[in-house]
């Protein structure tokens, strides 16, 4: 799993050691540095030491990145609990591509009085992969969901009766990501027959809910389907005028809105019950 679908897909993947490897964000802010040759034979060197001591915009944001993939293996949710944008002011910037210096683009606006490179960072990102696309054969567990093993960092949250998942929640350096289910999701083994059951999904981050969609699960004698879709927008909470503007192009409104989640479960086959899952976009306009 990881992110070969990013745009169109990548042209290659490298692996290899950094001959220079630095990201320590200090008292005066982000020193960073690295060096690496590709494996086409491009030598690639950064070097950028902030110098600003004081207080700084630290920005809550939902990242965008699932705007630029075509081909999704899971539904991207990586949240930045404090971004910060590298000012031009007390900054040292050396970057180079084969030798050749290349400069960084700067936001067309002051940010908090300050000019600032379209260059931003966050030391303490949580990554979170909604149900990534695959294909297993599905676990049985006891009839309490919260008896199940427990997974480091990972909560689930059952009903009173234990027959249903109100939430799953994931904990990671203070910071918490978590898909809350209106109404909870049921346990499919406790009823017979044809099912549906429908509600929302809730995507939220450090307690607050960032993006709102759909569930509907439907059950037939052969086989379970669940479909995750109709996200709204995100929406920032700036008081920026220059982050408001920012925040509202459709790279980090629109994508969530494309996203479609399909998950089934055959129940014909008793023994080892296949459980399949994926994802795509319904549109890319």
């Amino acid at each position: 799993m990881g992110y070969a679908g990013l745009g169109k897909g990548l042209l290659g993947s490298y692996q290899g050691e950094f001959e220079q490897a630095r990201f320590e964000v200090t008292s005066e802010g982000l020193q960073l540095e690295f060096a690496f040759t590709a494996s086409n034979g491009r030598r690639f060197d950064l070097h950028l030491h902030e110098h600003l001591a004081g207080p700084r915009d630290r920005i809550a944001t939902l990242a965008p990145v699932g705007g630029t993939f075509e081909t999704p293996e899971f539904f991207p949710f990586l949240w930045l609990p404090g971004l910060s944008f590298v000012p031009v002011r007390g900054t040292e910037v050396d970057v180079r591509v084969d030798g050749e210096a290349r400069s960084i683009s700067r936001l067309p606006l002051p940010l908090g009085g300050r000019r600032c490179y379209m260059a931003r960072y966050d030391p303490d990102v949580l990554v979170c992969l909604l149900n990534p696309e695959s294909a297993q054969v599905a676990k049985r567990v006891p009839a309490r969901v919260t008896a199940q093993p427990r997974v480091r960092g990972v909560e689930v949250v059952d009903t009173e009766d234990g027959l249903g998942i109100r939430a799953v929640r994931v904990g990671r350096g203070g910071h918490t990501c978590a898909a809350v289910l209106e109404p909870p999701l049921p346990d499919v083994r406790s009823s017979r027959g044809s099912t549906q059951r429908s509600g929302s999904i809730l995507l939220q981050a450090d307690d607050r809910t960032q993006l709102r969609g759909r569930y509907a699960l439907t059950r037939t004698a052969e086989r379970v389907d669940l479909v995750i879709e109709g996200f709204g927008p995100w929406r920032a909470r700036t008081r920026r005028p220059l982050l408001a503007v920012l925040f509202c192009l459709p790279v980090f409104r629109r994508w969530p809105t494309t996203y479609r989640g399909q998950a089934t479960l055959d129940l014909t086959d008793t023994e080892h019950a296949p459980l399949t899952s994926r994802w795509s976009r319904c549109s890319l306009g």
